[in-house]
């Protein structure tokens, strides 16, 4: 639509405006925020050439890109544009309109977010006000709007302020919604947090046993819903004391996280957002491990097992994915070639239902389809493709390796150790609905008998610290000896604790790394007068604890190079770049139509463009 519009109407052309509006919506609701942004920040300077400032399209262009921006986390970009629909809105309609409602709730969420609670909490007490007044007592906007207060009450810490709009709103949402009612389900969530932090510890437990109940009978073991509301009462459990039911409930949110990871498995976005997601559960199982004794030992020998496999899942996923797909591409190329364009216009399907309009389209027969009806069309020809897809990859290789298959792959002599950063969570002993965090590295070491044991390290901001002091010694070129104290130190810290504990006869280490980790001379590490670590063990870092399950490459029959290099981005060129014949195309190439001839060189110097690599294959 937009194609056809940009070529057959003039760039300030109403209709080319909601063609570009329409995709940044369907971009927006499909999480292409940069694309959307692009978008809507051209949809707003045309209107504003073209509108009054009074407009309500421009108001909606503004409104738009304001919700962009906050998504993007430009929050003061987002602030600017929303105080401005707000001004002109509050002079062409009445006080009371809905729309004037909803500006004033976005702008107090952009408040809240940025820290002025007092701006956000004098617009929400407005919007509750008006809302009062214009609305029956049962109506969603008006339950809506005592959320948003008692959320910003929250965080001002009026609790009990907070606590008595949202039992007013719970109350009336259990009145008139079905008990299974995601709504319903928020408002009890909502308000077992509130009861948590007053320290009503058993009325939050109640609350979130019934929910966790509900959202169990009503959603997949891999839904985010219901492992959130797994972690919730998890806390709460933990707080109240009662360790073995908080340590369950963090062993199944691992099986449902992992599951997360594995019918995600056609899409590398969304396995990159499942990864991320699952840094909380791998937190609070370290953080548990982190209590020691107080943990029975068949419960913390299970947790170690879990976080292993939690860790390592969500470390290999995004590479296991691109190679799965490189896989199915090599051993089925015919169905490759024919479901990849499929699963392309599948996305695209859906792409176009979910920028309709509210009335939909019309099918082939000239009959009615809703928008609904049209996305859920989309989804499932989508989700069809995709099971067809999975179903060229092997069940084994869908699946993350737990610690018993890795520990069978390790070598006589051979430890393997996976290093990590986390927030643990330590509660008040007085008062255990408080708690307070800090990030650190830790550790987990396998051994080939498929032991699993668990090692707290130190604060992620000295040992982050110290990585920078290191790194600057090394540019620097300072002498050995004051990088060699340095990596004493260092090995103080994260090694140390770990090789004390690994078995006596080891040989060699397998290392999965985290963080400023990759960026250190890991063997030049001192354990001795004289001695490093890289002439103690056999030192190996690997992208994942899965590769150890990759069988080695065979060697190439023909001679070949590996040339490691980097360009030096400050130089300037003393000329042109050599260009040989059988070179791909450079790398960075200016444009020759707004190149002067008589000014290439110059030009060039000025770009810095490379020699590009000889055969090399551009993808």
């Amino acid at each position: 639509m937009l194609a056809v519009c940009s070529a057959t109407l003039p760039d300030t052309h109403p209709d080319l405006q909601a063609a570009r509006h329409n995709l940044a919506n369907t971009k927006f609701d499909l999480g292409d925020l940069p694309g959307a942004l692009a978008l809507r920040e051209r949809v707003l300077a045309v209107r504003s050439a073209t509108l009054p400032d009074t407009h309500p399209d421009l108001q909606a262009a503004r409104g738009s890109l304001a919700n962009t921006k906050f998504a993007l986390g430009d929050l003061p970009g987002a602030l600017a544009l929303l105080e401005q629909v707000l001004g002109v809105c509050s002079t062409m309609l009445p006080d009371t309109h809905p729309d004037m409602q909803i500006v004033r709730l976005s702008l107090a969420n952009a408040k809240r977010s940025l820290g002025d609670l007092q701006g956000a909490l004098a617009l929400e007490e407005q919007v509750l006000a008006l809302c009062s007044a214009t609305l029956p007592d049962t109506h969603p906007d008006l339950q809506t709007a005592r959320g948003n207060l008692a959320a910003t009450k929250f965080a001002l810490g009026d609790l009990r302020g907070a606590l008595a709009l949202q039992e007013q709103a719970l109350a009336l949402r259990s009145a008139t919604l079905p008990d299974t009612h995601p709504d319903l389900q928020g408002a009890r969530h909502n308000l077992a947090l509130t009861k948590f932090a007053l320290g009503d510890l058993r009325g939050a437990l109640a609350l979130q046993e019934q929910v966790l109940a509900l959202r169990s009978a009503t959603l997949p073991d891999t839904h985010p819903d219901l492992q959130a509301s797994r972690s919730n009462l998890a806390l709460t459990n933990y707080a109240l004391g009662d360790l073995a039911a908080a340590a369950q409930l963090h062993r199944e949110g691992v099986s449902g996280a992992v599951g997360r990871l594995s019918a995600q498995i056609a899409s590398l976005r969304d396995i990159v957002e499942v990864a991320k997601a699952a840094a909380g559960p791998l937190s609070h199982i370290a953080s548990l491990l982190d209590l020691g004794p107080a943990l029975s030992a068949e419960v913390a020998a299970a947790l170690r097992i879990d976080g292993l496999y939690l860790l390592e899942a969500t470390r290999s996923a995004p590479v296991h994915l691109s190679r799965l797909r490189q896989r199915i591409r090599t051993q089925h190329p015919e169905a490759s070639a024919r479901l990849l364009p499929q699963l392309g216009l599948a996305n695209r399907r859906l792409e176009e239902a979910v920028g309709l309009l509210k009335d939909g389209r019309l099918d082939p027969d000239g009959k009615r389809v809703s928008r609904e009806d049209a996305i859920l069309e989309a989804i499932n020809s989508k989700e069809r493709l995709e099971r067809e897809w999975l179903a060229l990859i092997p069940p084994d290789a869908r699946t993350s390796p737990d610690a018993a298959t890795l520990a069978k792959a390790l070598a006589p002599g051979e430890v393997a150790i996976s290093f990590c950063t986390y927030t643990r969570w330590t509660n008040d002993r007085d008062k255990p609905w408080v708690s307070t965090s800090q990030s650190r590295y830790g550790a987990f070491v396998l051994t080939s008998s498929g032991e699993v044991s668990w090692h707290s390290l130190a604060p992620s901001a000295e040992v982050d610290a110290l990585v920078a002091d290191i790194r600057q010694l090394i540019t620097a070129s300072r002498p050995a000896s004051v990088i060699a104290s340095r990596l004493s130190d260092l090995r103080k810290l994260l090694l140390d604790p770990v090789l004390a504990a690994i078995p006596s006869g080891t040989r060699s280490l397998v290392l999965s790394l985290t963080d400023g980790m990759h960026l250190l001379p890991l063997d030049d590490i001192p354990l001795a007068p004289g001695k490093l670590l890289g002439d103690a063990f056999s030192v190996r870092s690997v992208w994942s604890l899965r590769a150890l399950l990759e069988a080695p490459g065979a060697p190439s029959a023909e001679p070949a190079a590996l040339v490691v290099g980097c360009p030096d981005y400050d130089a300037k060129s003393a000329g042109l770049s050599p260009k040989p014949a059988e070179a791909v195309a450079p790398v960075a190439r200016a444009d020759a139509r707004a190149v002067d001839a008589t000014k290439e060189k110059d030009h060039r110097s000025v770009l810095n463009v490379f020699t590009p690599l000889i055969h090399t294959k551009r993808e």
